[in-house]
């Protein structure tokens, strides 16, 4: 990607120098960034003073030479525990709510939950 894409891509989806990712526990700054919109693209496109359908054409090729190269990384652990504490919380509050309400949709979603763990 040239310097020009990678400028546009950073202005599109608010990469900064100095990251805009914080930690959760703490707040504190991570360094690094997660691309995600702040802006609409026809505000993106104001801002950079050009075409908004043009901008939107150019960041889907920028989007696909991106995912083209993420594909040719190795793909990070994947974490697919299922955390029983939590399940069983909306188990109950699932089955507790269908009782009271006579919902029987919420029963059975609380039936397919415990199923699943």
């Amino acid at each position: 990607m040239g310097e020009e894409d990678a400028a546009t891509a950073a202005e599109v989806w608010n990469v900064t120098a100095g990251g805009n990712f914080h930690e959760e526990a703490t707040g504190r700054a991570t360094g690094a960034n997660v691309l995600h919109l702040t802006e609409t693209m026809k505000g993106s496109a104001m801002a950079l003073g050009t075409d908004e359908r043009e901008l939107a054409t150019r960041m889907e090729d920028i989007r696909e030479r991106l995912l083209e190269a993420r594909s040719r990384r190795v793909r990070p652990g994947l974490d697919d525990k299922v955390l029983t504490d939590w399940n069983g919380l909306m188990i109950a509050a699932l089955a507790k709510a269908g009782a009271a309400m006579g919902e029987p949709s919420y029963i059975e979603a609380a039936r397919r939950a415990t199923a699943f763990i």
